[in-house]
């Protein structure tokens, strides 16, 4: 154990230590004075004790508000990582403990003045990662290896076999079902509406699928879920995300009532974990409408359900998370931008949500999502699949490297090994599939 003398011990300081006591598999204890028969000591103050580790905070984790912060990122000479709560005392270069907290917590998106997208999102590009190009690493989990290796010089102790005893890494293969079926189980009305909008989009490949499925020549394109019930391997944990129909241009599939997707969900769920899909509207509408949908995936299901991830990647900071804990959701594989692969929160590891409107952590377990596919195939359709995979391989390394515990996402639509358009993505979501296989987590 290691006892980290601090002027009051804080819900922050509680929620960082206890992140880091995870990770490094060290316990970290906050006391406000020397704990008995205790060799390893950091002391978190203004003022150094004794032979005690000094670390000088920067005061974020004895705050209780959220303020405008805009951190001054430098970058160290001899790791050649950015970092930022710099310090000139102490044996630390800078607050380490602060800086976990901020990147953990998400504190540059709770300010009001963060920007926001047309769905209202927090941008990638707006934020400190990506403008300081550290988005494809976990950088909270380097700079923590980098300080245990600090503290065993220190205190002359191998703190990083500890390390040893952390499970494997593990990442989870998701699907979020948006559209179970693109014709199939659509009314005749609804097929000839969308033939209309095809012909005036010139979207003339959908055009032919429709009238090859209209006429019985080609299955339907979103249909394959064939395909995900065949990638099945011993380690790979899989769940599927089923979006209920919240009503708008953005939650437009099947009724959940529909004979058909009552079958679809009875048949997924004997083969995958499920979870509720948020819908964009629960999103904008909060506790009554996530409780809704909840509800009726739980009618289907004849069980609880626990796991969520809003529709479009959209939560609102603290109120999506704090209706999803009232609705009774305690995992959520939200954390993700849409444009850009990476370590939205610093970390390949999951955690806990720290509300930072209550000044409290939470149960509320948040998996980190690194990787989707509409990010490549749609938002940056000029990216070739052997060089998404090379992003793909990148960050599934770092997982491996920081035995993390993350997410990818693919969508039904886009598994379809006939359809010219995503035949070179079906082949690297099987890649995926079976090299995050390779990866196993002792539980």
């Amino acid at each position: 154990m290691i006892s980290v003398i601090v002027p009051e011990v804080t819900p922050r300081i509680e929620y960082t230590l206890e992140f880091i006591s995870t990770y490094t598999g060290i316990r970290f204890k906050a006391s406000t004075f020397p704990l008995p028969g205790n060799h390893y000591t950091i002391c978190y103050d203004g003022q150094p004790y004794g032979i005690a580790f000094h670390m000088y905070p920067d005061g974020l984790l004895s705050k209780t508000g959220i303020e405008l912060i805009c951190p001054e990122v430098k970058t160290d000479e001899q790791s050649g990582l950015p970092y930022f709560f710099a310090s000139n005392h102490g044996d630390f270069q800078f607050d380490i403990f602060a800086f976990t907290f901020y990147l953990l917590s998400r504190y540059e998106e709770y300010s009001s003045e963060a920007p926001r997208d047309k769905h209202n999102r927090f941008p990638a590009k707006a934020s400190l990662a990506f403008r300081h190009s550290f988005l494809d690493i976990p950088l909270i989990d380097q700079w923590l290896d980098l300080f245990m290796q600090r503290l065993s010089t220190y205190f002359g102790h191998d703190f990083l076999n500890e390390r040893a005893r952390i499970p494997s890494p593990e990442i989870v293969l998701t699907y979020d079902i948006d559209f179970p079926w693109a014709f199939k189980h659509r009314s005749l009305a609804s097929n000839l509406a969308g033939i209309v909008k095809d012909l005036f989009h010139g979207e003339w490949i959908h055009l032919r699928q429709r009238f090859g499925y209209l006429f019985g020549i080609y299955p339907d394109p979103y249909d394959n879920y064939g395909q995900m019930l065949n990638t099945q391997y011993e380690h790979l944990q899989q769940i599927v995300f089923f979006l209920m129909r919240g009503g708008g241009d953005f939650d437009r599939n099947h009724h959940v009532n529909h004979p058909a997707f009552k079958a679809l969900v009875r048949r997924l769920q004997s083969s995958f974990k499920a979870g509720i899909h948020i819908s964009y509207k629960a999103t904008e509408k909060g506790y009554p409408q996530i409780l809704k949908e909840k509800m009726a995936l739980e009618e289907l299901l004849k069980k609880a359900v626990h796991k969520n991830r809003a529709h479009f990647l959209r939560i609102k900071l603290t109120e999506t998370y704090q209706s999803l804990l009232e609705a009774g959701i305690t995992e959520d594989y939200t954390m993700g931008y849409s444009h850009l692969s990476g370590f939205r929160s610093g970390t390949a590891q999951t955690h806990y949500w720290f509300d930072l409107s209550k000044n409290k952590s939470t149960k509320l377990s948040i998996t980190p999502l690194i990787f989707m596919d509409t990010t490549y195939i749609h938002h940056y359709d000029n990216v070739p699949t052997n060089k998404t995979q090379e992003i793909l391989e990148g960050l599934i390394k770092q997982v491996e490297l920081h035995h993390g515990r993350c997410c990818i996402l693919w969508h039904n639509n886009h598994l379809s090994g006939q359809d010219p358009r995503y035949k070179e993505w079906f082949n690297l979501y099987k890649w995926s599939a079976t090299r995050i296989s390779t990866l196993s987590r002792s539980t």
